[in-house]
Formats: structure tokens, sequence, C-alpha cells
């Protein structure tokens, strides 16, 4: 039988792998981070941020009635998933832009999608989101010192500018959206 704290090596994913990933994730982080392997593969981060993002999207549903529930899970689950890619793709272009190359792509990823899929399952509340949001932030900084070797002000640096980048993305889009 497979050791607990394995579980964030190997290349597949399971239900069982995704219980202990997120068991370790909620106990442990750092530790968790620590032991990622490098050269781990992108199924077990994507299958955790995948499941994690199917939960998020059902219980998004049940907290208000929608009129076409099939659209808005998927709206729902969209966002949880892309929102991540998208921050874990600024989080790396920043890293190399700011300290160089530090780590592969599917390296820093994995950070941003165990992070993330950890803290959607109590993102979904829109009450709880007030501490989803810092919580995935801190997860993620803990991932970068921890196993990407950056030093917290490096975190702290790729973490800031990266939600500045997306708040003004975001905001220069709002007028488009409006229209």
């Amino acid at each position: 039988m497979k050791d607990e704290r394995t579980a964030s090596s190997g290349d597949g994913f399971s239900a069982s792998a995704y219980f202990q990933i997120l068991t370790r994730m909620m106990s442990e982080p750092g530790r968790f981070f620590a032991e990622m392997p490098a050269d781990q593969s992108l199924a077990r981060p994507i299958g955790f941020l995948t499941v994690s993002a199917m939960a998020y999207s059902g219980a998004r549903l049940m907290t208000a009635m929608h009129e076409n529930a099939l659209l808005m899970g998927g709206v729902f689950f969209v966002n949880a998933v892309g929102m991540t890619a998208i921050a874990a793709g600024l989080g790396y272009m920043i890293m190399v832009m700011a300290f160089g190359k530090r780590a592969a792509f599917r390296r820093v990823f994995g950070i941003y999608a165990f992070s993330a899929g950890t803290t959607l399952l109590t993102a979904w509340a829109p009450v709880f989101l007030i501490i989803a949001e810092p919580w995935k932030w801190l997860l993620i900084g803990a991932g970068m010192t921890r196993n990407v070797g950056l030093s917290k002000r490096g975190a702290f640096l790729i973490i800031g500018l990266s939600i500045a980048v997306m708040v003004l993305f975001f905001r220069s889009a709002l007028p488009l959206l409006s229209r």
C-alpha cells in the first residue's frame, strides 16, 4: 500500500489520490509542496483541479436557481479551471522575467492547481470567498518557497504582480463586456 506522504508523486490520478492530496494540503501544505517532485506529470494537478472544480460548480448551482443550470455549471467550471491556468501562466511568466527560469511550467502549474483545488471547496459560498481567496494565494506562496526555492519576498512579488496584472486586465476588459 502506498504511503500517504507519496500522494503527490506518481503519474496517475485516482479518487484515493485526490483525498490524500486534499488531506495533506489541509494539514501540512508546506511539507506537501516540499515533497512534491520536480518532474511530476500534469495528471495529478489537472485531476485534482478538475474534481475540485466539479464540486465547486455543483455547490454553486445548489446555492441559487439558474434558468439554464447546465450552462451555468459549465461557466462555473471553466471559470475555476481557466482562472487557475491564467494565474499559473502569469505567475510563471513573472517568475521567468524577474528571477530567470527556476522551474518547469508543469511544476508551477501544479502549485497553482493544488492550491486552487483546495480552496475551491470553500469558495462556492460567498461568505467563505473572503477567506478562500487569500488562503489560495498563501498556499501558492508556500509552494513557490518550498518547491521552487524562491524567497518569501520573491513569492510575494510574483503573487502581487500576478494579482495586479489580472485586475488591470479584467478592469480594462470590463467596458468591452458591458456593451
